[in-house]
């Protein structure tokens, strides 16, 4: 290849550009036997007319002053000064650090870089020269081009097309690497106050996150930069170049949708010498088996064909190369290898293969032999993958009788040990204990319990091809921390406060009983008086004293809470809890209860707690329900993906979070049973709700078998709640699995009706358990609700309509629950519904989550009608069924009103010995009447009371004005 001349010096790549009056710059040669590589300038580019230019060799941006072009005469004693958006503009009138020097019929002064991409209104860098201390040089005669409103402007687009997106420079003699991160060119909501650290196939990626050696530093203008030694960074990945990423100190990886794909390789950023000149011998950075006697060598550059075709050059540990071919691309050599059958009984892959002697197109030879591990093409390797059977024991720390044995899958691994350690903070552990391999690809090695006593902190270290790492254990019963060591667990020692199982008599709910209520620990406990010395705690929901949040959910008449995510999942509630909210949805470990909700983690308080937890709720008659997520994991603090990324993850991005994981794996699918055998087991769950579950290989998990074998292993009387999150396109897909699934059609319906009056006839079907049977086989398997954590509130929905009067707000808001608990199906109750709390959209940090229990107060009529809302429901069969009805069930009350909607069920009287309920609700502007069917109704609620004991009799025609509704009952 010619050799480039791109100078890299500088912070991004310019122009070598020669100032003179009335033409553009140009520098001509260039050192090192190097030819210039030119970027087009726009047409027509004028600096005297821009007011600055450039410099690629001294990094600096050269401001010129052309009096010409603002038809100013000066005179020997005048001083011209450059004042702009970096320098405070009239702050820096009279500063010699930005006077500028006369330089023949111009006035020039040179600025680093750095120091002047400061941002203007307009959204560049803007300036204006100054003539003495009052005569601002207007630019009338210039160009709009130049211009952004009345002053001048660094276009800085137009030279850093390139640069400012590859994230990285290199000096002239390619020994230093500067890394460049432009906060909006990855992330337009980049928080300021965040750490920024490039990590890559150098550092061990994840594993550099916070470590100094690798944070950039912020200059003036608002840039993030490192330098370091090429011979630090060169360490290659897939590409056969060093790969890297920027991510936050809070495990933020930095999108790069937007940068130039010459500069992105394998979904990472790149340091490609050779984009820069030919200056490097080729290097092989994969080297791929693509069939049983096929293998597909990858290099950095175009090769040799003598060279590349000489199969001397390549060498098998296992094996001989036959012959060699250079493919049309020039970087690919195709080997013919003696056949590999990796589909074989607990074949390992650990061959490898060196390669010498070849040469790129211009002759430069690589220096030194290269090895290379074998690694497998995706469809070979999927055939590897799904040749590995599940095994049928238990895997992490397994507690038998005299002994622990700890068991580890990784199909790839080298080696692997067992790192024992005293306490939570060593560096160094007391004991290693060597794995073995056995067979399916199960690591294990076993101490006494003498050696490992409950509480004993450990890690695994596994040797990899790519190197060594540190891993949390993925079936670790508790963890200090996402980022933690894993801890030893004897369940059968008890700590305190747990004493052992009350819940003998308890017996879960039954669906058409149940109310389900959708909460996060740290939400409800956060700022409730009766919690203050142990907030965000599973402690602080066993508190039971006037105003407490068990005390509030007994007199609500809730009989099952749904908590959003309790496995360990990735934060930084360890350094500060309320900065570092999160719901959970990035989960590290699926077998440990995050212990940020525990008062003591390295204590192993968040066993002991969460189990006094769920044993206080079942002794007040609440069931506890789980949402799980193993749809993905988090990105930082994430054992499966550093044992096997390929085998536990799709690569896909459905869920919207990344890692997608590959569910159908068997040794995935036997994690996720494994987990929810284990919950259901040793923390007594009642149920769980699988977050996206269409991203999970539902239909294979869900089996019969499965799900008998699910509800065989809890450990209360009734039967165990399984709800999805199915947001798939085959809604059928669950129908007939006893699998509840959340009803989004219900939740926009209701609130279409209540806002704006419309999906009128849709409300009609909703309350008929949704109606959609070819979804659903029966109500019990739609979980109706209104609000979730993931949407806005109603409040906030009504809020922002056009309703001004608090009253009407209230209203319809009390329509909503009438709808939502008087439908057949599931209903869900989101934390803070019942009190009117208003919450946008997708907010998730704690100052938007966190109850204000002033609401309990504040709104303590509209909390006192969804009391009795409750107790309506609970007390009335007819509006909890769980069996389909006929049509005749159902009878809907006709109005002019194409807003209004009313509606009677067990119209029929088909539910014998229970009473009809007629619902009525006008929504609209405008007054709805109807006609009640025969015979005396007793008003149990209207718009201004819900009345203790039955009200008046009413019947026949019913008015009702805007904002009004009316439920009553004929028995």
């Amino acid at each position: 290849m010619k050799l480039s001349t791109l100078k890299l010096k500088s912070l991004f790549i310019f122009f070598l550009i020669i100032c003179s009056c009335a033409t553009r710059y140009v520098e001509k040669a260039a050192t090192n036997n190097r030819q210039n590589t030119k970027i087009k300038l726009p047409d027509n580019f004028n600096p005297n007319k821009s007011g600055y230019i450039f410099m690629n060799k001294t990094n600096t941006v050269k401001f010129i002053y052309d009096p010409s072009a603002y038809k100013t005469k000066i005179l020997p004693e005048d001083k011209i000064y450059v004042l702009g958006s970096f320098n405070g503009w009239q702050k820096s009138i009279g500063s010699k650090n930005w006077e500028m020097k006369k330089d023949k019929k111009v006035y020039i002064l040179e600025k680093p870089y750095e120091q002047l991409f400061v941002k203007g209104a307009g959204g560049d860098p803007e300036f204006k020269f100054l003539k003495n201390k009052n005569e601002w040089q207007e630019p009338n005669y210039i160009d709009k081009k130049y211009t952004q409103g009345r002053n001048l402007f660094i276009n800085k687009d137009v030279f850093r097309k390139q640069e400012e997106i590859s994230g990285y420079l290199l000096s002239d003699d390619i020994k230093k690497v500067t890394f460049i991160f432009q906060p909006e060119v990855y992330d337009p909501n980049f928080k300021k106050n965040n750490d920024i650290f490039v990590v890559g196939t150098f550092n061990k990626w994840a594993e550099a996150i916070g470590n100094p050696d690798w944070k950039l530093k912020k200059t003036p203008g608002g840039i993030y930069t490192l330098e370091k030694n090429v011979s630090e960074i060169d360490v290659p990945g897939g590409s056969g170049y060093p790969e890297f990423k920027f991510v936050t100190d809070k495990g933020k990886w930095q999108q790069i949708d937007k940068i130039s794909s010459k500069y992105k390789k394998n979904n990472n950023l790149w340091v490609n010498f050779d984009i820069h000149g030919d200056i490097t011998p080729p290097t092989p950075s994969k080297a791929v088996l693509t069939g049983k006697s096929r293998l597909v060598v990858t290099f950095s550059e175009p090769l040799n064909k003598n060279s590349a075709e000489n199969s001397v050059n390549y060498v098998l540990k296992d094996g001989t190369v036959k012959s060699a071919t250079l493919l049309p691309n020039l970087k690919d050599v195709k080997l013919v290898i003696s056949p590999i059958d990796i589909e074989a009984e607990n074949y390992v892959i650990d061959n490898q293969i060196t390669i010498t002697g070849i040469s790129d197109k211009n002759g430069v030879k690589m220096k030194r032999k290269t090895t290379l591990p074998l690694t497998i093409s995706r469809p070979l390797l999927k055939k590897f993958f799904d040749s590995i059977p599940a095994v049928n024991f238990g895997l992490g720390a397994v507690i038998e009788k005299e002994k622990v044995d700890f068991r580890l899958f990784g199909p790839r691994l080298k080696n692997a040990e067992v790192l024992l350690y005293k306490n939570s903070e060593d560096k160094e552990p007391f004991k290693k204990l060597k794995m073995n391999r056995g067979n399916n690809f199960i690591w294990s090695a076993d101490a006494s319990k003498k050696e490992i006593p409950h509480g004993t902190f450990y890690k695994f270290l596994i040797h990899k091809s790519e190197g060594d790492f540190l891993v949390n254990d993925p079936y670790t019963k508790a963890s200090v921390g996402s980022a933690g060591k894993s801890i030893v667990i004897y369940h059968e020692t008890k700590d305190a406060p747990f004493t052992g199982w009350q819940d003998k008599n308890y017996t879960t709910p039954s669906k058409d009983k149940i109310i389900i209520y959708e909460t996060h620990i740290a939400d409800l406990t956060g700022k409730n008086p009766a919690c203050s010395d142990i907030p965000h705690t599973f402690l602080a929901m066993t508190i039971d004293k006037p105003g407490s949040p068990l005390n509030y959910l007994r007199k609500l008449g809730i009989n099952a809470v749904e908590f959003l995510p309790l496995h360990e999942y990735q934060n930084g509630a360890e350094i500060n809890f309320m900065k570092h909210y999160s719901w959970g949805y990035m989960t590290s470990l699926y077998f440990a209860p995050e212990s940020s909700f525990s008062t003591d983690p390295a204590g192993r308080k968040q066993v002991s707690e969460l189990k006094k937890m769920v044993d206080t709720l079942h002794k007040n008659g609440i069931a506890v329900i789980v949402d799980v997520v193993f749809n993905h994991t988090s990105n930082a603090d994430n054992a499966l993906g550093m044992i096997d990324s390929e085998y536990y993850f799709t690569g896909g991005n459905k869920s919207g979070c990344g890692n997608d994981t590959y569910c159908s794996r068997p040794m995935m699918r036997k994690l996720i049973l494994d987990s929810l055998n284990y919950w259901l087991k040793e923390y007594h769950i009642d149920g769980f709700r699988f977050d996206l579950s269409h991203l999970i290989d539902q239909k294979n998990l869900f089996t019969a078998e499965n799900i008998a074998k699910l509800e065989s292993a809890k450990m209360t009387k009734g039967n165990l709640i399984l709800i999805a999150e199915d947001w798939s396109n085959n809604r059928a897909e669950l129908k007939n699995t006893t699998v509840a699934r959340w009803n989004d059609s219900f939740r926009e319906d209701v609130k279409d009706f209540i806002s704006r009056g419309k999906k009128k006839n849709s409300i009609l079907d909703r309350i008929r358990w949704s109606k959609d049977k070819n979804f659903y086989a029966n109500p019990m398997e739609t979980v109706n609700y209104i609000e979730s954590h993931d949407e806005e509130t109603i409040a906030n929905r009504l809020n922002n309509e056009e309703w001004t009067n608090k009253t009407n707000i209230i209203n319809r808001a009390k329509m909503a629950g009438i709808i939502l608990l008087t439908s057949q199906g599931i209903p869900m109750i989101l934390e803070g519904q019942a009190v009117m709390r208003d919450k946008d959209v997708q907010t998730q940090d704690y100052k938007s989550n966190v109850i204000d229990w002033n609401l309990m107060k504040n709104n303590s009529d509209f909390l006192d009608f969804y009391k009795k809302l409750i107790a309506l429901r609970m007390k009335n069969p007819v509006l909890r069924l769980a069996e389909d009805q006929p049509n005749s069930f159902y009878k809907s009350l006709k109005t002019k009103n194409k807003h209004a909607a009313g509606y009677v069920l067990n119209a029929d009287s088909s539910i014998k010995n229970e009473p009809k309920i007629v619902v009525l609700l006008n929504p609209s502007k405008n007054v709805a009447e109807f006609i009640l069917p025969e015979g005396k109704w007793k008003l149990i609620a209207d718009e201004k009371e819900f009345y203790e004991k039955e009200g008046k009799e009413i019947d026949g025609k019913i008015i009702l004005e805007e904002g009004a509704f009316i439920l009553g009952m004929q028995k």
